[in-house]
């Protein structure tokens, strides 16, 4: 009789330390065991991670007695090979621990650890029977005490590897870990209406219409079924949900639906919506591209037979995102992947809107303001591959870390603006320079475009390791504005009454004002300094909310943000150094 083989994993922690840890696998889940898998292993004296096999092998580790793994979270691997390969760049590049970095690329969901705390969902009903002994011990828990950590619920319910659990109520919306539900991002819902059950059978509804037909008090409620049964495409017991904003604009008016819903005849349900909606009719798929920009794409294609990255160095309304889109078509029709980076998904809503009416269900959006359901559920998406859904990704930076398998184009837009840098916490990364290395790991081409290109970009392009393509001339001819200066100094000298605004402003603007037209006067910043900054250590103080630098205002003696209104008094000691 052969002996049973002694399996040994080398797993990533979410822990600041740099290396992986040598766990032994007991041998019931030797066949279960897999690179890119989530398992639960002991670390410590009492705490129980979530971690990723990055190797098994069967080399016992020298310095330690190997740990068992307590538990296997997943059937197939979560993390491919070329992400681990990604990671790892990432932390030696960047001098970070793994461990942050696999905590700034995972959602929290799949992060389950001792101290993880768990809440009821807010859509749950507590009413709800469930079927397992364990999962209703643990509502019954949380009804009591608002707020557990896993190391509670696991002495509640008597096992000591509860994450298992956990996941699959997670996964049926039963719980959420608190992370979820403090982000600030919240999903956008709307209510959307539907038949009962019960009058989803046809002969039931006709019923009820024919019943009401004679009751003149009953017209509004029958011309509500009527136009619901319109819209809804009733068909062989099914029926489509309608938004209930729908029926109002065709003059059905709540109090009528509530009624129904009272009654029981239609269901009023919240359903989560995305917050960019796209229209099937494919506005902008025949266009024609300007001589201008057939050359820059041209010259773009022949670039990338010799180079894996060129910046696109196009003047402001030079129409760059149609030349995005003819690449994005070529990708798409080779089957392959896009990440589509930008700065701020706050800033481009109009291209994505205008993404995705070109290209419909195949546009997803991502960033670290989802909430952690939302990440996960596209996580999952893009790690299919399905060939129909979620091809091009478009997101702020951390988009690099989604696991992408079969990646061809990276396109990289206003790849000079800040917003691209990490600076807290840990890895400090640039999303534009990761996506260069994430291209070159799935051998996929990366277009850098921008009109103020940064220099170490464009250093790059006269060192001929990128490609440059300049596009000098904006769409349809069109000129760039006039830019007229006024002599500040020259004012002050000649006119004593001088004050805030030159004769020349002041002139031009009665000019405008004249002429029915309108003015916008751009103020170069807000408060006295914009910065409150240590002058030892350039500590400064950060808004509770918005995470940004406070501005001081000297007329108020207030530290203030300009995003939320958050106030705060000015400090005399810093609080980093003292």
């Amino acid at each position: 009789m052969s002996e049973r083989q002694t399996l040994f994993i080398d797993v990533i922690l979410p822990v600041p330390i740099h290396r992986a840890f040598t766990y032994r696998v007991p041998f019931e889940l030797n066949s279960y065991v897999q690179q890119g898998i989530r398992v639960i292993v002991p670390f410590g004296r009492s705490k129980l991670l979530t971690g990723i096999v990055i190797r098994v092998h069967e080399n016992p580790p020298k310095e330690y007695a190997a740990k068992y793994v307590e538990h296997i979270l997943d059937e197939k691997p979560i993390i491919t090979s070329s992400l681990l390969t990604f990671w790892n760049w990432m932390a030696s590049y960047y001098m970070a621990s793994i461990g942050d970095v696999m905590n700034a690329a995972l959602p929290s969901n799949f992060k389950l650890a001792s101290e993880t705390k768990i809440v009821l969902h807010p859509d749950f009903d507590i009413q709800t029977s469930l079927k397992e002994d364990r999962e209703a011990a643990i509502v019954d828990a949380l009804e009591v005490q608002e707020v557990l950590d896993l190391k509670e619920i696991s002495e509640i319910v008597g096992i000591k590897t509860i994450q298992p659990i956990i996941k699959k109520m997670l996964d049926q919306k039963i719980i959420l870990t608190l992370e979820s539900l403090d982000d600030k991002f919240t999903a956008k819902t709307a209510l959307y209406v539907q038949l009962s059950p019960f009058f989803l059978i046809e002969e039931n509804i006709n019923d009820l219409l024919t019943e009401w037909s004679d009751k003149k008090s009953k017209t509004k409620q029958s011309e509500a079924l009527l136009t619901l049964l319109a819209d809804g495409k009733y068909s062989n017991g099914n029926i489509i949900p309608v938004a209930k904003k729908d029926l109002e604009t065709k003059g059905i008016s709540p109090s009528t639906l509530s009624t129904l819903a009272k009654h029981e005849i239609i269901e009023i349900n919240k359903t989560v919506i995305s917050r960019i909606q796209f229209e099937e009719e494919n506005e902008f798929r025949t266009f024609d591209l300007s001589a201008h920009q057939e050359r820059a794409l041209s010259e773009i294609k022949t670039n990338f037979e010799s180079k894996n990255v060129c910046l696109l160095h196009g003047v402001t309304g030079s129409g760059k995102t149609e030349i995005y889109v003819r690449l994005i078509e070529e990708q798409l029709a080779k089957g392959k992947q896009i990440l589509f980076l930008v700065p701020e998904i706050a800033l481009t809503t109009q291209l994505i809107k205008r993404l995705q009416r070109i290209f419909g269900q195949q546009v997803g959006v991502y960033h670290s303001k989802f909430n952690q359901n939302e990440r996960v559920e596209i996580w999952g998406s893009i790690l299919e591959n399905n060939p129909d859904n979620y091809r091009i990704v478009v997101g702020a930076r951390s988009c690099v870390f989604l696991p992408f398998q079969d990646l061809g184009l990276i396109i990289v837009d206003e790849e000079h603006e800040g917003t691209f840098k990490q600076n807290d916490p840990s890895p400090r990364y640039n999303g534009r320079d990761c996506a260069v290395v994430l291209g070159q790991i799935h051998n996929a081409k990366v277009l850098l475009g921008s009109a103020t290109p940064s220099m170490e970009t464009y250093y790059n392009c006269t060192t001929e390791k990128y490609g440059l393509v300049k596009l000098e001339e904006r769409f349809s001819g069109i000129l760039m504005p006039e830019i007229l200066l006024a002599d500040l100094k020259k004012e002050r000298r000649n006119n004593k009454d001088f004050r805030f605004f030159s004769t020349f402003l002041m002139d031009s603007m009665h000019e405008a004002l004249n002429n029915k037209e309108q003015v916008i006067l751009f103020q170069n910043r807000r408060g006295y300094n914009p910065r409150w900054q240590c002058e030892i250590c350039s500590w400064t103080p950060h808004c509770v909310n918005c995470d940004v630098s406070l501005t001081y205002h000297k007329h108020t003696n207030t530290l203030k943000c300009h995003y939320c209104g958050h106030t705060a008094a000015p400090m005399g000691s810093c609080r980093s150094c003292g």
